[in-house]
């Protein structure tokens, strides 16, 4: 019980770090830009979240929880959705936002990232190591805040700053995934299964992750089309509270499912 209190604490930390972060950035926008760049942000999170998340399929809860699990399927698997998703924002914002396409691009490609993160996470988090991925999560939250924060202040360029923040979380990739999988075995994880019985388990995980974003960023949506961009931003700033609230509770499932899969 102790040891799953300590990992708890671990999660927690570096969840909370997280969710902090995600708030700083809508206000650090707020602050040295204008609702203009505000909304522009926070509708390329509401369009580009339903898209990955679809992609994303919660295969890091799918590693922990699955006794066979082939890590080069997985891994060709999380390459192809990396590429698709990207491809379909890319139609997506070409095709309705256009004005902002260069914004969704970036936000885009940090999902992308942040996902592969997650992947990386999940082989330490199935044989119930924490302490490392969570401090490895917390170092990447820190420096992107950080950094995302200076190219804001300094430059007042949204567009700079996601820049700076894509290229140092995706240096940040590597490391991740060089000390997640040197913490395992890759010999555990070549159990055969066929590819179409994975997809066939994990599809219905990334489309109920889609709808239950999509659902949530109607207002977003509907704000877009009847108000100005300007006005999604001060909506999104509130709002943005229960996403907070459920990065929190994303804790819990995080440390107690290796212990009651």
């Amino acid at each position: 019980m102790n040891k799953v209190i300590k990992n708890l604490s671990y999660v927690f930390l570096a969840n909370i770090s997280n969710a902090i972060s995600k708030f700083l950035f809508i206000i650090l926008i707020s602050k040295f830009l204008t609702n203009v760049e505000l909304g522009q942000y926070t509708l390329a999170l509401a369009v580009t979240a339903p898209i990955t998340l679809l992609f994303n399929m919660k295969l890091r809860s799918y590693i922990i929880s699955e006794d066979r699990v082939n890590y080069i399927h997985l891994k060709k698997i999380r390459n192809i959705t990396n590429f698709i998703a990207i491809i379909i924002v890319i139609l997506v914002s070409l095709t309705f936002y256009k004005e902002f396409f260069l914004v969704f691009i970036l936000v885009a490609v940090i999902k992308v990232i942040e996902m592969n993160s997650e992947f990386y996470q999940g082989f330490p988090n199935k044989e119930k190591i924490f302490k490392t991925p969570a401090k490895l999560m917390f170092i990447r939250t820190v420096s992107i805040t950080l950094i995302f924060g200076v190219y804001i202040y300094e430059t007042k360029s949204l567009i700079l700053a996601l820049i700076a923040q894509c290229i140092l979380q995706f240096i940040i990739l590597l490391f991740e995934k060089k000390i997640n999988m040197g913490l395992v075995s890759h010999k555990k994880y070549i159990e055969q299964k066929n590819v179409k019985v994975i997809l066939l388990t994990i599809i219905p995980l990334g489309i109920v992750q889609f709808l239950m974003s999509f659902s949530s960023s109607i207002p977003k949506y509907i704000l877009n089309n009847f108000g100005d961009i300007a006005v999604i931003g001060i909506f999104s700033g509130i709002i943005y509270l229960i996403t907070i609230v459920n990065l929190f509770m994303s804790t819990l499932n995080q440390t107690l499912l290796p212990y009651i899969k």
